[in-house]
C-alpha cells in the first residue's frame, strides 16, 4: 500500500469533507501523523476555515443534530471501555443491529444482514453476540440467540436468503443510512 503523502491540513480537510466529527478527524490526523502535535483546536480551525472559504461542510453541532434526528443516541463512550465517542455511522450500525436483535434475528442473521448493508463495518460474528449480551444485561427484553433460533422454526436461515423479510430489513437499513448521509450533506 502506498504511503499517504498528504500533510496534516490536507488530511484534516479531507476528513471534514467526508462528514467526520471533530474527534474522528483528530484520530485520523494522529493515525497518519503520529509525531505531529495537532490538537482539537486545530481541527476546529480547519473546519471553520473550510466554511469561511465557502465549502458546505457541517458544523460539529449539525453533525450531532443529524445523528439525533436519525434516531441515534449520542454515546459518550462505546461499550468496549474506550473513551472515544462513537461516530454517526457506528451509531447507525449499532442501531441497525439492535433493531434486528429486537425483531428476533439470530446473531448470525444480525451479523450478515448488517454486513450487507454496511460492508465497510468490519464486524465480527462476536459483535452481534456481545451486543445481545449487553442488551440482556441492561434489562432489555430481547431473546437469546437460542430463543431467536427456536422461534423462527422452519428451515435454517441462509445469509443469501432473498425472502421479503430479509430484503425489507436491508432496505430499511439502507434507507436509514441514506437519511443520515443526506442530513450530513446539509
Amino acid at each position: 500500500m502506498a504511503k499517504d503523502t498528504r500533510n496534516i491540513g490536507q488530511v484534516a480537510d479531507d476528513a471534514i469533507r467526508r462528514g467526520l466529527r471533530n474527534h474522528e478527524v483528530l484520530d485520523e490526523v494522529k493515525r497518519l501523523h503520529p509525531d505531529g502535535n495537532t490538537k482539537m483546536a486545530s481541527i476546529v480551525w480547519y473546519r471553520n476555515q473550510l466554511r469561511s472559504n465557502g465549502e458546505d461542510v457541517p458544523t460539529e453541532t449539525e453533525l450531532k443534530n443529524a445523528a439525533r434526528q436519525a434516531g441515534l443516541e449520542l454515546s459518550t463512550s462505546p461499550p468496549d471501555g474506550s473513551t472515544e465517542p462513537k461516530s454517526t455511522k457506528e451509531l447507525l450500525i449499532e442501531k441497525t443491529m439492535r433493531e434486528l436483535i429486537l425483531d428476533g434475528s439470530t446473531n448470525e442473521q444480525v451479523h450478515d444482514t448488517t454486513m450487507r448493508a454496511y460492508p465497510e463495518a468490519r464486524l465480527k460474528h462476536r459483535d452481534a453476540e456481545d451486543l445481545r449480551t449487553a442488551m440482556i444485561r441492561a434489562g432489555e427484553n430481547v431473546p437469546t440467540d437460542d430463543e431467536a433460533r427456536r422461534s423462527q422454526g422452519g428451515p435454517p436461515w441462509s445469509p443469501d436468503a432473498t425472502g421479503e423479510d430479509q430484503l425489507g430489513r436491508r432496505e430499511e437499513a439502507l434507507g436509514l443510512l441514506s437519511k443520515v448521509e443526506n442530513l450530513l450533506r446539509k
